[in-house]
């Protein structure tokens, strides 16, 4: 598998090595190199000789699943999205442990925080998720359940369970969370459409798709990304013409 966000790529290869590669100013490599912010044009291993499963990209941070189940992460941690302690640091060049659970499933990281879904399908989450928030210092349990995705995009993110039942949190200042307001949830809130087939999220919008085939947007719309014909923002969710 391979993963890219913002100025870098990880990749997780047949053999189960991790090598990552492009910009390095907040140790988002892995590689361990000391406190060199140079980019680096072709791919490097990640240190520690480890097995991997799975990879995520946030803006300056990664996080990895190994194959026996624990979680790690590496690069920048100014929010706590490394889900280490508060004594940490707020940069680390090499793949730290987050906690000893050997339960974790999924992972996906963006810029200030990070969310995780473990075998039980129970949604944890770390970091900065709403702009108006203290950041959360370590892994914290969000929802118990039957989640099937997490996904997590600059300051708000949305998860889907098995029910087709959908959820999200963090920034709403431009309505992305499409709960009739503008107001940051920093937990998550439940979404009142449903059944969903899918639900993804954009830089500052999110859509989805439901059950029943239809699309929805909310959120930023000044470049047109609602596809609703026009570049008016929306704080609710409003259904996709397509053909």
């Amino acid at each position: 598998m391979v993963q890219s966000r913002q100025s870098f790529s990880c990749a997780v290869l047949r053999d189960a090595s991790l090598w990552c590669w492009g910009a390095n100013f907040e140790g988002q490599l892995g590689l361990d190199d000391g406190l060199s912010t140079s980019d680096h044009l072709s791919p490097g291993p990640v240190v520690g000789n480890a097995s991997w499963a799975a990879v995520t990209t946030g803006q300056g941070h990664a996080c990895g699943l190994q194959t026996d189940g624990s979680l790690w992460c590496w690069g920048r941690n100014t929010a706590a999205m490394l889900g280490l302690s508060v004594d940490a640091g707020v940069q680390l060049r090499a793949p730290q442990q987050v906690g000893v659970d050997r339960d974790w499933a999924s992972v996906d990281a963006n810029q200030e925080y990070t969310c995780a879904l473990k075998s039980d399908r129970s949604l944890w989450c770390w970091g900065d998720l709403a702009s108006s928030t203290t950041p959360t210092l370590q892994p914290t349990r969000f929802l118990s359940g039957n989640w099937q995705r997490v996904e997590a995009n600059l300051f708000h993110g949305c998860a889907l369970s098995l029910s087709g039942a959908g959820t999200c949190w963090g920034r709403n200042v431009e309505g992305q969370l499409g709960l009739g307001d503008n107001v940051d949830r920093p937990t998550p809130t439940a979404l009142l459409e449903g059944p969903l087939s899918t639900i993804s999220t954009g830089r500052f919008h999110s859509c989805q798709r439901r059950a029943s085939g239809s699309v929805w947007c909310t959120g930023a719309n000044q470049q047109g990304q609602l596809g609703l014909g026009d570049r008016v923002r929306r704080n609710v969710w409003t259904q996709v013409t397509l053909p």
